[in-house]
C-alpha cells in the first residue's frame, strides 16, 4: 500500500503530506554538504524530489528501521538551513542506504508529524486484525 493511503491513517486526514524525500548518490558527513545528483541543496525546494506518499508503507518503515539502528537521524530548522544537535528540531531527517556506496534516500518531517505517525500506527496495532496477528505471534 502507498504510505499515503495506508490502513493506519485516519480517514481523510492530511498527517503524511509533511513527509519529504530526497536521494543522495553519495553522502557527506555535514549535510550543509549533501546535494542530489542535479546539485541541489536541502534548503531547496527541488532538492526533496522524492513523493513520500506515494511509496511503499514497507519501504518507509525499512528506512525509519534502518536509520534509527544506525543513528542516522539528523535534525534542523524548517528550512533545512541549520543542522543543530543542541538547539533547533523543527525536522526530522532519517537516512540510509543498502551499502556504503550508495544511493543514499533521505526523509524528513516535524516532529509532531513523526508523533502523529507514532500514535497512529500504535492505534492501528492495538485494534483490530493487527491487534490478533500480534496476539497470534506471541502465542507461538
Amino acid at each position: 500500500t502507498p504510505f499515503a493511503k495506508a490502513d493506519f491513517w485516519p480517514s481523510g486526514g492530511r498527517s503524511q503530506q509533511d513527509w519529504r524525500g530526497a536521494q543522495l548518490l553519495a553522502m557527506a558527513r555535514d549535510p550543509v554538504g549533501w546535494s542530489t545528483k542535479d546539485g541541489h541543496r536541502p534548503w531547496e525546494g527541488a532538492f526533496w524530489n522524492t513523493q513520500i506518499g506515494d511509496l511503499e508503507t514497507r519501504w518507509v518503515w525499512k528506512l525509519l528501521r534502518d536509520a534509527l539502528s544506525h543513528w542516522n537521524v539528523v535534525n534542523s530548522d524548517r528550512e533545512h538551513r541549520i543542522f543543530d544537535e543542541g538547539g533547533v528540531m523543527e525536522r526530522l531527517l532519517f537516512y540510509r542506504a543498502h551499502d556504503d556506496r550508495g544511493p543514499w534516500d533521505v526523509v524528513s518531517v516535524s516532529p509532531n508529524g513523526f508523533l502523529t505517525f507514532l500514535q497512529c500506527w500504535s492505534a492501528f496495532l492495538a485494534g483490530g486484525a493487527a491487534r490478533e496477528v500480534l496476539l497470534a505471534s506471541e502465542a507461538a
